[in-house]
């Protein structure tokens, strides 16, 4: 066996995992976390719990098809789980560039887009990846914009590669074989956005920046064929559904036809209000009568039981609230280098470190990101408390 596709950061308090082959990120307690670098390190060989071969050892040491990705993110058990705060990111969010073919309704980064930054050069993508490398990030995801419309994209996996996961976030609607081919040569996975099967809601919460070609796009071919293209090339796949009131009620049928297709990892992702900078007009479709509040720990447990009944748990389904107790959470790097957070719904982004804003200092990050936060969202601790179960998650 050659070289795996996993990435290994040590915290006091256990170790942390990204598996490359599921683009998933776990936690392993600290009385098992030697045991399973060991294990990972010695390619497989030596004995460990089935839990880890299903989950850890997916896609190099067992079939996809054979693991269990609905299991818990917190190895062995969530009970076992103790706060920690390790000095190093979990995920750091690399705008590539601020264009985009899409202007959907609920983008909030559009602060981070377009007439608002300036896109890098070559020069800027080495110096921004250096910066993003000195923080140890356990992965990093190529977003922003859409990151396929980078000239620059082959050359920042190229810089990340063998020093962190990789995970490129996309629409999918300029996906093609050349990009399906860069991502399995590099080991990248894939995280495309899909909010429904109906292309009317699909399409009215994530239309064209192009009106003329909006008015002619009567389906959703283009994202189906990239989700179908990275399946059939076998590259590590997610598909993020941002649920909204619009697409609320249709959510177990996009879930169905999803693990119809074969997808194994789903991230439905709350609707986030954009800052009031950047909100805009057509937002309001979410509000008003289409606003009403809707049971999302129902819909939660509606998920887990269609999951064991129906799927089988074949498809890993991963929940991010957005709550505004837990913004500042994430790391964003603007396409000119600079590190951001998220502030509350009247603030934006914020600047991590006003004197050092493209290489911010430790004491910063410690100031402005919610650690707790940022752990519950990569590693769908909350979730899993509020469902008060590990099956799904």
């Amino acid at each position: 066996m050659g070289n795996i596709n996993i990435c290994l950061r040590e915290s006091t308090r256990g170790l942390y995992i990204y598996n490359g082959y599921t683009s998933l990120i776990y936690h392993i307690h600290q009385s098992e976390s030697q045991q399973i670098k060991n294990w990972i390190l010695n390619k497989g060989r030596g004995y460990v719990e089935l839990i880890y071969e299903k989950t850890i050892g997916a896609g190099w040491h067992i079939p996809i098809e054979d693991s269990d990705l609905s299991i818990s993110q917190i190895l062995p058990s969530s009970e076992k789980w103790k706060n920690d705060i390790p000095n190093f990111p979990l995920t750091i969010n690399w705008l590539l560039t601020g264009s985009c073919p899409l202007n959907c309704t609920y983008c909030y980064a559009e602060d981070l887009m377009r007439k608002n930054v300036e896109n890098p050069t070559q020069n800027d993508i080495i110096k921004i990846a250096q910066n993003i490398l000195t923080l140890n990030p356990l992965v990093v995801v190529l977003t922003g914009g859409d990151p396929l419309v980078s000239p620059h994209l082959i050359t920042a996996i190229k810089l990340l590669k063998g020093k962190t996961g990789v995970l490129l976030d996309t629409s999918g609607y300029t996906f093609s074989d050349k990009i399906a081919e860069i991502c399995k040569e590099n080991n990248v996975g894939v995280r495309i956005s899909l909010d429904s099967i109906d292309w009317t809601i699909n399409n009215t919460q994530r239309p064209l920046k192009n009106l003329k070609h909006q008015r002619k796009r009567k389906d959703i071919s283009r994202e189906l064929a990239a989700i179908k293209l990275t399946l059939d090339k076998e590259i590590p796949l997610i598909v993020q559904t941002v649920l909204t009131p619009l697409n609320y009620d249709y959510i177990i049928e996009l879930g169905d036809y999803l693990n119809k297709l074969g997808v194994k990892v789903w991230r439905i992702q709350l609707l986030q209000r954009p800052s009031e900078k950047i909100i805009k007009s057509e937002y309001k479709i979410f509000q008003g009568s289409q606003g009403k509040n809707h049971d999302y720990l129902g819909l939660i447990q509606q998920l887990k039981f269609r999951s064991f009944s129906v799927w089988g748990n074949s498809m890993s389904i991963k929940f991010t609230e957005n709550r505004t107790a837990n913004r500042n959470s994430v790391i964003l790097v603007s396409p000119e280098g600079k590190f951001f957070t998220e502030g509350n719904e009247s603030k934006g982004k914020i600047l991590i470190d006003s004197e050092n804003p493209y290489s911010p200092s430790s004491k910063s990050l410690k100031k402005f990101i919610n650690h707790s936060g940022h752990l519950m969202r990569y590693l769908n601790i909350e979730c899993n408390e509020k469902a008060k179960t590990n099956s799904i998650y």
